[in-house]
């Protein structure tokens, strides 16, 4: 588990690239000002991740949404889909599997 690194403004402004290094090594470092949290200072990595799963998570939500609000006519049968594909792999799927894929319609 990552441990919680407080940190002052004042030690941000006088060694940054320890702050920085301590991010990488260590996880989320939280700065401080006056005792009140200001700031959140994350290795880029960790940053990116933590966006990359934010996105994931608002995907899965639309998702849900469009198929709860989504009519028959929302939808593209298999065999059109499986008609108008370059995939050759596609073809080969048994004849009675039935997908059905959200069109572009917003």
């Amino acid at each position: 588990m990552l441990s919680t690194q407080l940190k002052s403004l004042t030690d941000l402004r006088s060694n940054p690239l320890l702050i920085a290094q301590l991010a990488r090594d260590e996880g989320p470092v939280y700065i401080l000002n006056r005792n009140k949290l200001v700031s959140v200072m994350l290795d880029v990595t960790q940053y990116e991740e933590l966006v990359d799963k934010l996105q994931d998570a608002i995907d899965v939500l639309e998702i849900r949404e469009m198929k709860k609000n989504a009519k028959p006519e929302d939808f593209i049968p298999w065999e059109k889909v499986k008609k108008n594909s370059a995939c050759k792999t596609c073809t080969k799927l048994p004849s009675n599997l039935r997908l059905k894929i959200f069109s572009s319609k917003s």
